[in-house]
């Protein structure tokens, strides 16, 4: 069995780090919601209020899941090319050289 190039291994490894700061930035992110801005007393009448004061997803929020879902990307394509390596090692060729004929 052969190593895998460095390229593979450095793609997988840059993925697993960017999923890993994408979670935990995101986990660390989330604040506790004061008793106004959720549940019966977000709809209470008060001041007059032009929008709502509760956003789900702040631009920090935005970035750690775009840094999780890169480093996803970065882990599918390091693990597709190591089975589509191992695959092309494993089928079987004829004198041509061409898998499959």
């Amino acid at each position: 069995m052969t190593s895998l190039p460095r390229g593979a291994l450095w793609l997988s490894a840059a993925g697993a780090a960017l999923l890993v700061l994408g979670l935990v930035v995101l986990a660390l992110g989330t604040t506790q919601l004061a008793p106004d801005e959720f549940g019966w007393f977000a709809h209470a009448p008060g001041e007059v209020a032009v929008g709502p004061d509760l956003w789900l997803l702040t631009g920090r929020d935005v970035m750690a899941l775009l840094a999780a879902t890169v480093g996803l990307g970065c882990l599918a394509a390091a693990g597709g090319y190591v089975l589509g390596r191992r695959r092309s090692a494993a089928a079987p060729t004829t004198t041509t050289g061409v898998a499959g004929t």
